[in-house]
């Protein structure tokens, strides 16, 4: 069943194509893994857990690296910031409906669903 689901976002780009509003919340922590995608900079391993209103409940477990990019960028508040680029990221986010598996950039979201 999961192998059809991703064949099938993989291969309908259009699947995409309405806007979903997302409501919900969510907290974790992050901490610098042993572990790095270009052998330059450590990546960031991240856990956290929320509740939205599409899947309800969930927990996100991600290992994703950032790097220092040229150019700088304006922060909400309006101070200057550092623009960084991401590398690669991929994490699991599991709820009791389904599974979002993100495949790391710029790879597609595949989808699998779980029994309750």
């Amino acid at each position: 069943m999961a192998g059809v689901i991703a064949a099938v976002i993989g291969s309908n780009h259009t699947a995409f194509a309405a806007t979903i509003n997302v409501k919900g919340s969510e907290a974790g922590s992050f901490v610098t893994a042993n572990f790095s995608y270009d052998g330059v900079t450590p990546a960031l391993l991240g856990i956290s857990a929320g509740h939205d209103n599409i899947g309800g409940r969930f927990n996100s477990q991600t290992i994703s690296e950032a790097a220092v990019s040229t150019g700088s960028c304006t922060a909400p508040d309006g101070s200057a910031g550092q623009r960084f680029v991401l590398v690669h990221a991929t994490g699991v986010d599991t709820t009791i409906k389904v599974s979002c598996i993100p495949m790391g950039s710029p790879a597609p979201i595949a989808l699998a669903v779980q029994d309750p």
